[in-house]
């Protein structure tokens, strides 16, 4: 405490040339610095930024307190660190390196002693926030550390300053009295404005001040103040639409999508408005060229032509160029393909049955044609009248009539049975019919599954299915890359890496999944993306979409906003975001979101304007004459043969009618 004292006396003392040479004044500093300041502010770190001319007096100079490194006369700035108040550990001169925090301390005081008139160099402001404040590994942080100007405040004033700092102030003198003043960033529209927090006095120095009147948050309430909004392509969060008004001027305006529900609320409750426009390089949301640019929606708000940006997937690529906000919803990847393809064939009449199982009935008939024909040619004994033993054997039948027997058990015909007394070629027969009812059975049991549900086509369902297979992919992506296409170019995972050589862009969903639909391809996107054409253009009346959709899911994030690196008013806007979301607001925004979406498909119908990829198919699927092709074979083959069968009757009795008349005219 007592170092911390002592370094904000010698702070203020060393830039006492510019304050009124009065001891009333150091008074009701020291005092505002040692009970209010001191007292909230102990456990912070203690940052001071000296720019000015140094000037030997009497032998003992402000460069020899705090600079010891610059010579007479020098212009510059120097920035210390003091980690633990008692030993200055960093030291900046003249911003040209960029000096990292030693560690992350829980806040900052940041002293800012100007000793010359900031009129004198132009680019004082810009070149002292930079200093602090780089993009990269800052010392100070714009929206959480504590700025303390001391000396010439204009440069509280300073754009950069006045807009991107949230906890500043500065000390102006008022006949007997010190006013405690900051920059107001939104009252005057979205210009800063200067403001008085407190007026102190001798009497009123000494109490203790709360922080919250010393440094108040000023973002609460942004006084109508315009942001401009960089929105991707990526219409199933947000889509908007471009409105004319008078002469040339255009403006955007969200026509559906929760991020819109959200926004509405949001002005509300911070008073702010907007001026929307797509986000740079076809509507994407981020792309990084190879010399490190950025494009896209993450490369508006770095380039700090829009502040916030809608709808960005947090990705390690873009984590160290723009801010976040709390996730707003979830993404997940998955593909999507056509559905497995019903197969139609001849051969279904096959397929109920195995090779193997072919074969052995094939060899069991034959079989029993054998054991037939033998048993008829068997001999048996029996009496005669004169009670003689004799052997007899049956009416034998032929081998055509035994195949003609076999063929109509099989089809449950009339077949002829053997002669009653010859009871064992019957009892084989008894067994063979019992046979070929549990083959028959058997067969045709399978044969109404087959037809009832025919056997469809290989569709991959996993990506290391759709890594393996023949199946060509597509990637659809917001505008001209995006997260989707970072994701799979940086993934080191061999099932990815191999996809990503087949894979092709397709920034238009729908075309994507209609190509999906109707070849061998897969599309990739995002789920959210998948809902949204599922309810807009693919499915039917009955949530049918003709799609199969993967079980497998991949590249889980978060989306929602990126802001500037460190902005000032974020805390505000992830409140509003947080609250939505515990509330489970957001999950019932996209509920009505998509009801909206199919209300708006169902009125185009109304209106005779369906393009549905899809059409409607009431009732229970009905088989079809494709299923049924192998009992049409069946039939025109027995046609044929019987066809064949009949020209046979006719024409070999008639060659043998005119064969016999041949040989009567020779004799």
């Amino acid at each position: 405490m007592l170092t911390f004292l002592l370094w904000l006396f010698l702070l203020f003392a060393s830039s006492s040339s510019k304050f009124p040479n009065s001891p009333i004044f150091e008074k009701i500093i020291n005092n505002f610095l040692t009970n209010s300041i001191s007292n909230h502010l102990s456990h912070c770190d203690l940052v001071w930024t000296y720019y000015g001319r140094h000037e030997n007096k009497e032998g003992t100079t402000n460069q020899d307190l705090f600079v010891p490194s610059l010579s007479q006369d020098d212009d510059g700035i120097l920035v210390r660190r003091e980690i633990d108040l008692n030993n200055a550990t960093t030291q900046l001169l003249n911003g040209a390196e960029n000096i990292p925090k030693l560690r992350i301390a829980i806040c900052s005081v940041v002293i800012i002693i100007i000793t010359i008139s900031v009129y004198d160099n132009h680019n004082l402001g810009l070149q002292l926030f930079q200093t602090l404040t780089p993009h990269y590994l800052p010392l100070t942080r714009k929206d959480e550390d504590y700025y303390i100007f001391v000396g010439q405040n204009q440069l509280m004033a300073s754009p950069e300053f006045g807009l991107k700092i949230k906890n500043k102030i500065g000390f102006y003198f008022h006949e007997r009295s010190v006013l405690v003043k900051t920059m107001h960033p939104y009252q005057n529209g979205g210009n800063p404005q200067l403001i008085t927090l407190l007026n102190l006095d001798s009497n009123t120095s000494d109490h203790v001040i709360h922080l919250s009147k010393i440094f108040p948050d000023l973002t609460k309430n942004h006084f109508g103040r315009c942001i401009k909004m960089s929105i991707p392509n990526a219409i199933w969060r947000i889509q908007i639409q471009k409105v004319e008004l008078s002469g040339d001027e255009k403006k955007y305006h969200p026509k559906r999508g929760y991020y819109g529900t959200w926004l509405e609320g949001a002005m509300k409750k911070l008073n702010f408005s907007y001026e929307m426009f797509p986000s740079s390089h076809g509507g994407g949301t981020g792309v990084q060229f190879k010399n490190g640019t950025w494009a896209g929606a993450v490369g508006d708000v770095y380039n700090e032509d829009a502040e916030i940006a809608f709808v960005i997937g947090h990705i390690y690529s873009r984590h160290k160029y723009v801010e976040w906000s709390a996730p707003l919803s979830y993404e997940w990847m998955i593909f999507v393909c056509h559905s497995p393809e019903m197969i139609y064939s001849a051969e279904a009449i096959f397929w109920p049955l195995r090779l193997d199982s072919w074969s052995l009935l094939g060899t069991c008939t034959l079989f029993s044609v054998v054991v037939v024909k033998l048993l008829f040619l068997v001999r048996v004994f029996d009496s005669n009248d004169d009670d003689q033993l004799s052997t007899k054997r049956s009416s034998s039948w032929s081998l055509s009539k035994i195949v003609w027997y076999i063929y109509k058990t099989v089809l449950e015909q009339d077949a002829p049975q053997p002669n009653k007394e010859f009871s064992w070629i019957r009892a084989f027969c008894g067994f063979w019919l019992l046979f070929v009812a549990v083959g028959t059975t058997a067969y045709r049991a399978k044969l109404v599954s087959v037809l009832a549900f025919p056997i469809h086509s290989w569709v991959p369902e996993t990506f290391e299915e759709l890594a393996e297979s023949n199946f060509m992919t597509g990637l659809n992506v917001v505008g001209k890359g995006g997260a989707a296409y970072d994701l799979f170019h940086s993934s080191t995972s061999p099932t990815f890496m191999t996809i990503l050589k087949k894979l092709s862009l397709h920034p238009n969903a729908l075309d994507c999944v209609t190509k999906a639909a109707k070849e061998d391809f897969c599309c990739c996107l995002w789920e959210g993306a998948s809902v949204y054409e599922m309810n807009k253009n693919i499915s039917d009346r009955f949530g049918r979409t003709g799609l199969k959709f993967s079980q497998s899911t991949t590249f889980f994030i978060d989306d929602g906003l990126v802001y500037q690196k460190r902005a000032i008013f974020r805390r505000h806007f992830d409140f509003t975001i947080w609250n939505a979301i515990q509330m489970g607001l957001v999950d019932k925004w996209i509920e009505m979101d998509m009801y909206k979406v199919r209300k708006a498909r169902q009125d185009l119908k109304l209106d005779g304007d369906d393009s549905n990829t899809f059409n409607d198919e009431d009732g229970p699927q009905k088989l079809k004459v494709q299923q049924l092709v192998g009992g049409i074979v069946l039939i025109l083959i027995g046609s044929v043969a019987g066809f064949m069968g009949v020209l046979t009757e006719i024409l070999v009795p008639l060659w043998s009618w005119r064969k016999h008349k041949r040989e009567i005219m020779v004799i």
